[in-house]
């Protein structure tokens, strides 16, 4: 194994998102449609009846560091 495969990328459920950041599914989906969060990847077919969602935690860490801070006014 490679050191750039040392560290394996850990992929979240939109459950998973949901405890995390304390919002609703819809909003996490919402966020999604209007671009204001990272797109999930699909596992298995693309379409909605066999495909499942799963998001970069690494993306979502960024997104949340690139969020206003409330002491950052």
């Amino acid at each position: 194994m490679t050191k750039s495969h040392s560290k394996r990328e850990q992929y979240l459920t939109v459950q998973d998102l949901v405890d995390w950041l304390k919002v609703s599914k819809s909003t996490i989906y919402r966020w999604v449609q209007e671009s204001n969060f990272p797109k999930p990847i699909v596992l298995g077919a693309a379409d909605k009846k066999n495909g499942v969602a799963r998001w970069v935690e690494s993306d979502v860490v960024l997104w949340l560091e690139s969020r206003p801070n409330k002491e950052e006014k």
